[in-house]
């Protein structure tokens, strides 16, 4: 413990109170250290509270006040160091400065030490004094330090990985350890707790988690048979392009499970042609042991992924939604929606800019609860749809505002309305659709074709309804879109086949009955794949039963073709993979 604290003893022949005697008593001078600092090096420069003066009686103890506990004062005593944190600060003798940072920094401090009528404001924290009263005060901060988590304790990482993961969960800065009042709150929440630097956590404690995420996700993949691949390039706020790649799974317990595997910047500059893309891809899957185990990849409708997957050699869908989405942006790219939609996003545009049309439009909505207008952006999905839709829905509040308001953009005109209520009404199919297929917790491969389906039956009901020859305009550029994107899934052996093996759809699901006739084709070939691994299998055990036997009887069986009918039973035994498949075929399809 000495060498936590400065501890000199002197010789003294006072008399000893407590034995009545003249006997020799040492007297303690104590000075702080903190545990974390060198003694030495902080003698140099700064000593706890000041000179003593040469002809100060050593019995004769100085009133201090309590904060100089937490302080050392420099030589020439213009500044103060925090023994907790390190901070320095000037002063002139009062402790204003120095109670502030304590209530500030570190509020469980001051708590933790009893008050005592004998401490003063100006005076020296270096103190000496025989009896334990005075011992038990200056070594109280010591003991206070004791109790705090050490930091290979369990419960001290436990904190740590929980206030990393955090921040990485809900993308707070690195610096929030540094927030006054976080720093208060954790304190309050757990005096024992010393929170880590920004430091620490990036370059130390979030490494290591994420070194231990990588193996445990490896050995799952491990036992994982077949995986499906998805990638998408996406831009930050900060206009920064990434590529991110994620694997889909079902786990032992079958359960869908997804994973990113890697998020990597798209270097401005750099040739993304379709060859770095699969070599950078090729050395992903390599690393995480799925090379042999990608079942599909899905990418976007961009050229180069869909090369690079072909290079691969990996069967390759287009995202849906992503499709789902271009169709929409196809049709809102006519003169007649598109002019209106042009003086939409000018109208939130001004809403959005302007406090003053802000707080008049909530007021004009006249509901606890009044609705935001919602700005279109051409790579989020289907945010045209939920523009013109939230605009529909406060049309009457939003044209009262705008026509209040100097220089305001001109409010819409009722035939706009109308054209916009028509549009909100034909593109809602394409919203929920985007929804359907977007779901992480079911398989929406199955989805896909009886979607399409769907979509292409809605439309051509919608174009009976449509009162506009703008809105009729719109049904057909959208049908025209959607056989020319869409009708493509339904000739895919992926989505085929997954339309044909979920009992809820099967062939109902199908539009054409020649992609039906396709689909059920490729199955039988499945299946005979499958036939044909069972029948191999059982040759196999056949010939091991046959060379035991032989083993034992081949003594006295020699070349006798009294046992060849056992080759028929064999061979009797072994259905017909033909007229198998043919039967479960049917089977299957009359369920």
């Amino acid at each position: 413990m000495e060498k936590f604290l400065n501890i000199s003893r002197k010789s003294s022949s006072k008399p000893n109170h407590k034995t009545g005697t003249g006997e020799p008593t040492t007297e303690t001078v104590v000075d702080l250290v903190d545990p974390g600092e060198s003694s030495i090096s902080d003698t140099d420069s700064f000593h706890t509270g000041g000179p003593r003066a040469e002809n100060e009686k050593p019995n004769k103890r100085q009133k201090i006040s309590k904060v100089w506990k937490f302080f050392k004062r420099s030589s020439d005593k213009k500044l103060a160091k925090c023994l907790d944190c390190g901070k320095e600060y000037k002063t002139s003798g009062n402790t204003s400065n120095l109670n502030d940072h304590l209530n500030r920094f570190h509020p469980n401090l001051l708590r933790n030490i009893p008050v005592d009528s004998e401490f003063g404001d100006d005076c020296p924290s270096t103190f000496a004094g025989s009896n334990t009263r005075s011992s038990s005060r200056s070594v109280s901060p010591f003991f206070r330090r004791q109790i705090e988590y050490s930091d290979n304790s369990l419960r001290k990482k436990q904190l740590d990985n929980a206030l990393t993961l955090m921040i990485a969960s809900d993308f707070q800065p690195f610096n929030i350890v540094n927030d006054t009042g976080f720093r208060i709150f954790v304190n309050l929440m757990d005096p024992r707790d010393v929170l880590p630097s920004k430091f620490t956590i990036r370059e130390k404690i979030m490494k290591q988690i994420y070194d231990d995420s990588h193996q445990m996700l490896k050995d799952i993949l491990k036992n994982v048979k077949y995986v499906a691949i998805t990638s998408d390039s996406w831009s930050s706020r900060a206009t920064e392009s990434y590529l991110t790649v994620t694997c889909h799974f079902v786990s032992s317990n079958f359960e869908l499970k997804s994973a990113v595997l890697s998020t990597k910047p798209l270097e401005n500059g750099v040739n993304h042609t379709a060859e770095n893309i699969s070599c950078a891809l090729k050395d992903l899957f390599v690393e995480w042991g799925i090379e042999n185990k990608i079942s599909g990849i899905v990418t976007d409708n961009a050229a180069n992924m869909m090369k690079a997957c072909d290079l691969l050699k990996k069967k390759s869908l287009p995202c849906f939604a992503h499709t789902i989405n271009l169709v929409v942006q196809d049709t809102i790219s006519i003169s007649p929606l598109k002019d209106v939609l042009i003086k939409c996003k000018e109208i939130v545009r001004f809403m959005k800019s302007s406090n003053i049309a802000a707080d008049m439009f909530k007021k004009e909505q006249d509901t606890a609860t009044p609705y935001k207008l919602i700005q279109e952006v051409s790579t989020r999905w289907n945010s045209a749809f939920q523009m013109v839709k939230r605009i529909v829905q406060t049309s009457d509040a939003l044209n009262k505002t705008l026509l209040k308001i100097p220089r305001a953009p001109q409010p819409l005109a009722a035939e706009e309305i109308i054209i916009l209520k028509e549009v909100v009404d034909v593109l809602a199919c394409f919203e929920e659709a985007t929804t359907k297929v977007s779901g992480t917790k079911y398989v929406t491969i199955s989805f896909v074709i009886p979607i399409v389906q769907g979509i292409h039956n809605t439309l051509e009901k919608k174009f009976s309804e449509m009162q506009t020859d703008e809105g009729r305009q719109i049904c057909l550029k959208l049908q025209e879109s959607v056989r020319k994107r869409l009708f493509l899934f339904e000739k895919r052996t992926i989505p085929q086949m997954g339309t044909l093996l979920d009992p809820r759809f099967k062939q109902d699901g199908f539009r054409n009955d020649d992609n039906i006739k396709s689909a059920l084709h490729f199955m039988e070939q499945e299946m005979s794949y499958v036939e044909k691994n069972e029948k191999e299998v059982t040759s196999i055990s056949s010939d091991l039963i046959k060379e035991s036997s032989e083993g034992t009887s081949s003594s006295f069986l020699g070349s006798s073709s009294l046992f060849s009918f056992m080759d028929s039973k064999i061979q009797q035994r072994i259905k017909s993979t033909t007229a198998g498949v043919i039967i479960m075929k049917r089977q299957y399809k009359a369920l």
